[in-house]
């Protein structure tokens, strides 16, 4: 069965971003900073940033919680995403500045995927991925309005949250040179976390480079049409983020042999175990940042396929 969304190279696309959300390394010709941060991961937060998302995939689907600014608001999805097939559905609310979700919040149902997202005008009042889960089964085919990703806080956001995890450990050698840094420790509902800095911005690896590395994977006119009708084409991505949006990717390391200069957009809580709790990314221009909260346990809840549908079809 075919998406709805386009999503030709999605695969591809994925296994391309590795070093988009996680980057660690053992430093040896940087002084650590003994009691205080930020300084160069040591080799064991190395491996436990390389754990993290493969984590993320192993454990999936896996219960997110995202909050993206918009305008004088938030906009908080609670949703579960499956990264074995690179889809996810959950409830969407718009917050007021200064108030709170609640059944009288403006929002619905959105689905997404690699390629883009689709959103139906129903399901308000509905909270938690289970309930979710639960309205989109309702629906069918024809209730859901597919678009393309924009550069808008809420949709780079939710193209992070579909390359949080990954099907193999990632090479926390090969990433360590791209300036990855703990910040500090901090303490998540009884748990202690490792607070670590992403990947340098691709403009600081290039500098230290003798020659320029490209992070952006040819991408094609155009995929096949949605559901709705209508050609759409794939946005190009750097590492797991839009092109030109200020968020990193990984890519060939320093050829100097250690960390650039130049903090990355990207934040991650990332516990002993390697277990991935939050992230928290924040572009260039982008004065509140975006949090993603994933849950530290398996979901039962299988995420349904009717978004994927073509219009007129009902399975």
């Amino acid at each position: 069965m075919k998406l709805r969304f386009p999503d030709a190279r999605r695969g591809a696309l994925l296994r391309g971003t590795a070093a988009a959300v996680i980057a660690a390394a053992a430093v040896s010709a940087w002084a650590l900073v003994p009691d205080g941060g930020p300084r160069p991961v040591t080799g064991d937060e190395a491996r436990r940033l390389a754990l993290a998302r493969f984590g993320m995939y192993e454990r999936s689907p896996v219960p997110v919680v995202v909050r993206a600014p918009m305008g004088d608001g938030t906009i908080e999805v609670e949703a579960v995403v499956d990264y074995r097939e690179h889809r996810a559905v959950g409830t969407y609310r718009i917050v007021p500045s200064g108030g709170r979700a609640d059944g009288g919040s403006a929002g619905g149902l959105v689905a997404w995927d690699a390629s883009g997202l689709a959103l139906a005008g129903t399901g308000r009042g509905a909270s938690g991925a289970a309930a979710a889960v639960r309205a989109v089964r309702e629906l069918g085919p024809g209730a859901w309005s597919p678009r393309r990703y924009t550069a808008d806080p809420f949709d780079l956001a939710l193209r992070l949250v579909m390359n949080m995890g990954a099907d193999r450990p990632e090479n926390a050698q090969l990433l360590a040179q791209n300036g990855a840094m703990w910040l500090r420790n901090e303490d998540l509902e009884g748990r202690e976390f490792g607070v670590f800095s992403g990947p340098r911005p691709a403009a600081a690896r290039a500098a230290s480079t003798t020659s320029p590395v490209s992070d952006t994977p040819p991408v094609s006119a155009a995929s096949p049409a949605t559901a709705g009708g209508g050609a759409v084409a794939s946005p190009a991505v750097v590492g797991s983020v839009p092109a030109g949006s200020g968020v990193p990717a990984g890519g060939a390391p320093s050829r100097a042999g250690r960390p650039a200069t130049g903090r990355s957009p990207l934040t991650y809580w990332v516990d002993a175990d390697g277990t991935l709790r939050q992230v928290e990314v924040r572009p260039a221009g982008q004065a509140v940042p975006s949090v993603i909260e994933a849950g530290r346990t398996a979901s039962r809840l299988a995420v349904p396929d009717t978004p994927w549908q073509r219009r007129g079809s009902q399975r």
